[in-house]
């Protein structure tokens, strides 16, 4: 990918990823700085992949005093206060956007739902009805979430397997997933994303 001359929002992206696997700050910080101005979504990528959540946070709500909201930087911010485990404050930016099938998209319905059961309770209906009731409708990683909410780690598990088969950098992206916390001591979930 380095070695790519055209520049890209997809090349680049997928270069800080790596870059944050493999615990290159500086050199992601470069694509960051250096892009930052065409691709400000770039510079959030940033921040979150090197989990400096507060300010990602902080630069996406300063963005958005001269900027439409647009759904991919929606994400990025509200992955962020679930990291900062602001929940509340996820579950009535979200509530909205999940109200409106227009706006629900998979990772905001999956970010709504984690806001909702840490602020209010686990209500499996929602999550069935929305998303496993639809499978045909979602990519497996959307699927593996959801039954990891519920508590169905077998399922969880068996989605999340076919997913980083379609996507091998799942495997390094999903171990922060907060989708993903009933699975973290499950030693098959260890092996998927590589940790043992």
């Amino acid at each position: 990918l380095e070695d790519i001359g055209e520049d890209s929002y997809i090349r680049n992206n997928m270069l800080i990823k790596l870059y944050a696997i493999t615990k290159e700050k500086e050199k992601a910080k470069k694509i960051a700085d250096k892009f930052s101005t065409i691709e400000p979504d770039i510079l959030f990528l940033y921040y979150i992949e090197f989990e400096e959540y507060e300010t990602a946070c902080d630069l996406i709500e300063e963005y958005w005093i001269k900027h439409k909201r647009e759904i991919s930087t929606l994400i990025s911010y509200s992955y962020a206060k679930l990291k900062l485990k602001r929940y509340k404050d996820v579950y009535w930016e979200l509530k909205q956007y999940y109200d409106n099938p227009q706006t629900c998209i998979p990772a905001l319905a999956i970010n709504y739902f984690i806001a909702d059961i840490k602020h209010n309770k686990l209500d499996e209906k929602k999550i069935k009805n929305k998303i496993l009731n639809n499978k045909e409708l979602y990519d497996n990683d959307v699927i593996a979430a959801a039954y990891s909410l519920i508590g169905d780690i077998p399922n969880a598990l068996d989605y999340l397997s076919r997913a980083i088969k379609e996507d091998n950098m799942l495997k390094y992206s999903v171990q922060d997933w907060p989708a993903f916390e009933n699975c973290r001591e499950d030693n098959r979930y260890k092996k998927l994303v590589g940790i043992q």
